[in-house]
């Protein structure tokens, strides 16, 4: 096994400047990083657990956080909070934006009705999240494809799932 990741990475250095696929099999480009969803769970953030999450999410190998801001999700306060968009709260986002770009890992922001801020019976059927549809066509490689592509059946505004 160590003389396969050894041939690997002595390899990916060797190449010729063309084969850009076997390079970044061996040292992928920071655009085909993960991402993922950052909580900042009822305000309870601080700049030195900012700084320990996105030092975390670098060892990993984590290429973006996407911050969410959530409240009345934990149940009780562990310690101080900061109410979101105060003047301390936009401290902490730029914060996360200083030690991101130290570190390499973009910083995102997304405020959404997602299932963890919003849903309840109070949501009626033509208002609530819809659903995907996927529907399959396979077609042979390195031809041309001429057609028309399937639409999904029903109404996908109002359908139920």
């Amino acid at each position: 096994m160590f003389g396969l990741a050894l041939a690997a990475s002595v390899g990916a250095d060797t190449l010729p400047p063309g084969d850009t696929l076997a390079r970044d099999f061996a040292q992928p480009p920071n655009s085909t990083k993960p991402r993922c969803y950052w909580y900042w769970m009822d305000g309870q953030i601080t700049k030195e657990g900012v700084t320990h999450d996105l030092e975390a999410m670098k060892r990993v190998g984590i290429g973006e956080g996407y911050i969410g801001v959530i409240g009345g999700q934990s149940g009780k306060s562990v310690g101080s909070t900061t109410k979101a968009l105060t003047d301390e709260w936009w401290s902490y986002l730029e914060h996360a934006v200083r030690e991101g770009t130290r570190l390499g890992v973009d910083i995102g922001m997304f405020n959404s009705p997602g299932w963890s801020q919003s849903g309840g019976p109070w949501v009626q059927a033509t208002q609530a999240m819809r659903y995907v549809v996927l529907l399959e066509t396979r077609v042979r490689g390195g031809q041309h494809f001429e057609g028309k592509l399937p639409t999904p059946a029903g109404n996908s505004r109002t359908s139920p799932r």
